[in-house]
């Protein structure tokens, strides 16, 4: 597992809008210039703490549109360009986000494994389209497959799980919201506890004390009630 480290601030005390995407944007460009940071990737949540578990109406091109009574549970999660290569998400078939997939741009998405297999049993999901969000609903070409990974617990079973680019999701399917980032670090994460902290209360002025949480931390507290 890489070394990750995940911070969060008060929402209160963060910009709203194209302005939190902005500051979402310079405060990756800065960590991945930082050294001893590998790379990083803005998120909605913390691994294992929160995590984003957001059902919207979705539906496969020729197939009604689906309604949470009526079909599996499909989260999805909002992701950054570098969203799969922070987490060590491997990449199946496709492709992950880039920087050109912005607001305007042709609308993207990545599914995992499971999904791909079990709503595309036939063919390959690449090229494919999801109809996401508010009705009507747009397309949103199927352009990656990754590998399953854990969301919520560490002993859960591969569930289906679709991702969009963060800069796609407000126009259609929700007003989307940055609190948190991720960062891979080349060494242990907790070592960098300190220049990210001094890293981001120089990038945001007035930021309260951000929260920091180490990864390995992070999996211990789900390893307590086995060990």
């Amino acid at each position: 597992m890489a070394p990750i480290l995940s911070f969060t601030a008060a929402r209160s005390a963060l910009p709203t809008g194209g302005a939190l995407d902005e500051l979402a944007e310079r405060l990756v460009n800065r960590f991945e210039a930082t050294p001893g940071v590998v790379a990083a990737t803005p998120i909605e949540n913390e691994p294992f703490e929160g995590q984003s578990l957001y059902i919207v109406k979705l539906a496969r091109v020729g197939q009604p549109v689906t309604e949470r009574a009526q079909n599996p549970f499909v989260p999805f999660e909002f992701a950054g360009p570098d969203y799969f290569r922070t987490l060590d998400i491997p990449i199946l078939r496709g492709r992950g986000f880039t920087q050109a997939d912005a607001a305007g741009a042709p609308r993207v998405a990545v599914v995992n494994a499971a999904m791909a297999h079990d709503l595309f049993p036939a063919g390959d999901a690449l090229g494919r389209c999801l109809k996401i969000g508010r009705t009507p609903a747009p397309c949103f070409e199927v352009v990656g497959v990754v590998e399953n990974s854990v969301r919520a617990t560490l002993t859960e079973r591969p569930t289906m799980q679709y991702f969009v680019p963060l800069a796609q999701t407000t126009d259609s399917i929700l007003d989307s919201s940055v609190p948190a980032l991720l960062l891979q670090t080349a060494g242990p994460a907790e070592g960098m506890v300190a220049a990210v902290r001094r890293e981001m209360q120089a990038s945001v002025a007035n930021l309260p004390y951000p929260e920091i949480d180490p990864f390995p931390e992070v999996v211990a507290r789900l390893l307590a009630p086995w060990r």
